[in-house]
């Protein structure tokens, strides 16, 4: 098991809680072995990777790029192992925007009603990339959408 992040904003990044938040989505999803790369970049950056693989040419906050889809995204040889699921990146300043959106979320859900801040955001995006990386998809359909938004609050209150 193995969580790179490179955090190339100068933002604070909480390494050890999304490094914890990591091994909790392990156990929940039941997985051995894995690798996931974790990067937090700028709104720039982010622009360029959706336009060019999603063709949408606009800011996000988080992107996810699974092994699985190695057509699509540009893994290093050596990335390309069994056990590693892929790449996430993260906009924080993006996120730093959506924190309203995911208080309205949280209202809404079963998790804590304390006003969420930049590194509950984060948490959950982490989160959310990570449940892309194992093949859910909330665009497919509204079902998929529900448990996708299920598994998350799993990890996120996992004791």
């Amino acid at each position: 098991m193995s969580l790179e992040i490179n955090n190339v904003t100068k933002s604070k990044i909480d390494e050890k809680e999304l490094l914890r938040l990591f091994k909790r989505a392990i156990n929940v999803l039941k997985l051995k072995s894995v690798g996931v790369s974790l990067a937090f970049i700028s709104e720039l950056e982010i622009k360029k990777l959706n336009k060019i693989y999603r063709g949408r040419d606009k800011v996000t906050d988080v992107l996810s790029f699974g092994t699985r889809d190695t057509k699509k995204a540009n893994f290093p040889e050596q990335s390309l192992e069994k056990d590693f699921l892929g790449e996430i990146v993260i906009c924080v300043k993006f996120a730093e925007t959506k924190i309203y959106d995911f208080e309205n979320l949280l209202l809404r859900s079963s998790t804590s009603l304390r006003k969420p801040d930049l590194k509950t955001v984060i948490n959950r995006l982490f989160v959310h990339g990570l449940a892309h990386l194992v093949g859910y998809d909330h665009e497919k359909s509204e079902k998929e959408a529900v448990e996708m938004e299920k598994l998350e609050e799993k990890i996120l209150n996992r004791d």
